[in-house]
């Protein structure tokens, strides 16, 4: 099977060696290590915080040079409220997709090792509510329509923190799955979260048989913020899910 990797972060959180933002060294790094895995293509998301500092010209430069397909996207930060700005960044730059995700409940950035603590004062209910507002709020970002894919959907888990009952969580996760049916918007596969605390999809294989159950387009991504990981566990999951 030939993968497109739709997640990846060639400015990843601005460290100094990559700037310029997406210069042409870094971008080509990223194509090739694409190219090397043997992917069908490959998009640029590197996060909406950035979009000042997006430098378009080398991207449609590397985009125009190579046979590989590549995108050219963003991943925005939902937070409710912010539509309005995200509409505008659409309509004032050239953008080919979006990617929505969230990483922040009222505030708390609960992906952030440095809040991490705050997942410990939770009770075992507050934490099912929290899981519960999660959801809701990457519904309405679904809702928004706004978006062609969903980031990274059941962050929530990133360091293990979760709740017992699946059956909880797929209850949850249930308005999610009907929004993106309803929307035409697609769920990503993240692979990073094999990565990270949790060691698991991003969202789990549970959540993606019910997906695939209420017929969610779904696609690959690697959320890299390094070149070497673009497509990374790939064909490994691709494996597994079918035999789901």
């Amino acid at each position: 099977m030939s993968f497109v990797d739709w997640h990846t972060h060639p400015y990843a959180h601005g460290e100094k060696d990559l700037r310029p933002c997406q210069n042409k060294e870094i971008l080509k790094k990223y194509v090739d290590f694409a190219r090397e895995k043997g992917l069908r293509g490959i998009g640029f998301t590197d996060h909406d915080w950035f979009i000042e500092d997006f430098d378009f010209d080398n991207m449609y430069h590397v985009k125009e040079k190579y046979e590989l397909e590549i995108n050219i996207g963003i991943e925005f930060e939902y937070i409710p409220g912010r539509e309005g700005e995200i509409e505008e960044i659409l309509h004032d730059y050239p953008l080919e997709y979006s990617i929505g995700s969230v990483h922040q409940i009222n505030g708390w950035e609960f992906d952030n090792p440095e809040y991490k603590f705050k997942f410990e004062e939770l009770s075992y209910r507050q934490l099912e509510n929290t899981y519960q507002e999660y959801f809701n709020i990457v519904k309405k970002s679904v809702e928004s329509d706004l978006f062609d894919i969903v980031g990274h959907l059941e962050l929530l888990k990133i360091f293990d923190y979760s709740i017992d009952d699946r059956r909880e969580i797929l209850d949850m996760v249930d308005p999610v799955l009907k929004a993106l049916t309803d929307t035409d918007t697609a769920l990503e596969i993240n692979t990073n979260g094999l990565n990270k605390p949790i060691g698991e999809l991003f969202p789990a294989l549970d959540i993606l048989k019910q997906a695939d159950n209420y017929g969610v387009r779904m696609v690959y991504s690697s959320d890299a913020h390094a070149p070497e990981r673009t497509g990374e566990n790939f064909e490994f999951v691709d494996n597994i899910l079918k035999i789901l």
